[in-house]
């Protein structure tokens, strides 16, 4: 298990949008099980229209009960738990997020996305990021309500409490929210993307890990369609389970996707690997790492859905983290 140091870069024109960029104080709620909180939040006052693919970010923080290693990447961990306190609970959940997602061998419509800082001087703050689309979006509490237990149960033995819980909307930024309102939180979608760059840079945060003919593409073997590819493929599968029906142009994104030029690529393999208590072995999750810079005319075309991409994420390991970007619009 490891922790990923994020590239640190200054984001262009998108900086207010950029999911990972939005860190204000926080709000401390000291109440070990659950969280409650009086806010006046932006919520529902009446039933806005509802976007493409709907889609709904909270992130939770989290203070263990005891010493626990910086370096720890909980993203399987938190899958694991969170499952078994679905399976017990909403076993509908279970089966649409796991069950389903196996049999079919798509990534669910639920995102994952822990995040360590800090130092030993100061301390170090767990967060877990947790984007909800589609269908899955209208149930908020109870994901985040399992996920609050299944804290509570342990991650490789120590408990976790929940201490703040935030919700993000990319007209506000981050705010403070509560769980017993987090379903009047509106949701967004690619109807709130801002207007498309001439150039823009993708920054791998979370390994990328797309399988190949042979195996997981590293730096050698990697094509920029490929990823293009992928990320237009979860969204048309998303929208697909959610509305009966995928991208309305699909070859049409997709032509675009691959008309475009790029202009820089920097990429490194980064290699690690977790344990699975399930399989009795060591699992490889090694992917990549950097940047891809792209331009072209084809850009406006697949520009929404690569903008939702930076909360759907793409790639195997998306539920848990892995693929995941985000956008700096360059001049």
């Amino acid at each position: 298990m490891t922790a990923f140091h994020h590239r640190s870069f200054r984001l262009g024109q998108l900086t207010h949008l950029c999911v990972f960029d939005m860190r204000p104080p926080p709000v401390r709620i000291m109440i070990p099980s659950f969280i409650e909180l009086a806010t006046d939040a932006p919520m529902m006052t009446e039933r806005p229209a509802i976007p493409d693919l709907p889609l709904r970010h909270f992130r939770l923080e989290w203070l263990p009960q005891g010493d626990f290693p910086s370096h720890y990447y909980l993203g399987s961990a938190w899958r694991g738990a969170l499952g078994y306190a679905l399976k017990a609970n909403h076993p509908d959940l279970f089966e649409q997020l796991y069950v389903k997602g196996e049999e079919s061998g798509q990534q669910p419509p639920l995102v994952l996305s822990p995040l360590t800082q800090g130092n030993e001087e100061e301390g170090y703050q767990f967060t877990l990021d947790v984007i909800l689309a589609g269908s899955i979006s209208e149930r908020p509490v109870e994901v985040l309500e399992s996920l609050i237990q299944a804290g509570l149960s342990g991650l490789y033995g120590t408990p976790f409490s929940a201490i703040t819980l935030q919700a993000f909307l990319p007209q506000t930024g981050w705010f403070p929210t509560a769980l017993d309102v987090c379903a009047q939180v509106p949701c967004f979608g690619i109807e709130s993307a801002p207007p498309a760059p001439a150039t823009v840079a993708i920054h791998l945060l979370h390994p990328l890990r797309i399988k190949g003919p042979r195996s997981i593409l590293h730096p050698q073997d990697f094509k920029t369609e490929e990823l293009l590819t992928r990320i237009l493929r979860r969204y048309h599968n998303l929208r697909y389970d959610y509305r009966g029906v995928g991208l309305p142009d699909w070859a049409g994104s997709k032509a675009a996707a691959l008309s475009l030029t790029t202009r820089d690529q920097a990429l490194n393999w980064h290699d690690w690997s977790r344990y699975s208590h399930r399989q009795e072995q060591s699992i490889p999750m090694g992917g990549l790492l950097g940047h891809i810079v792209l331009e072209g005319q084809g850009l406006e075309a697949v520009w929404p859905h690569l903008w939702a991409g930076q909360w759907l994420h793409v790639g195997k390991g998306a539920m848990m983290g892995l693929g995941q970007y985000a956008l700096e619009a360059l001049n």
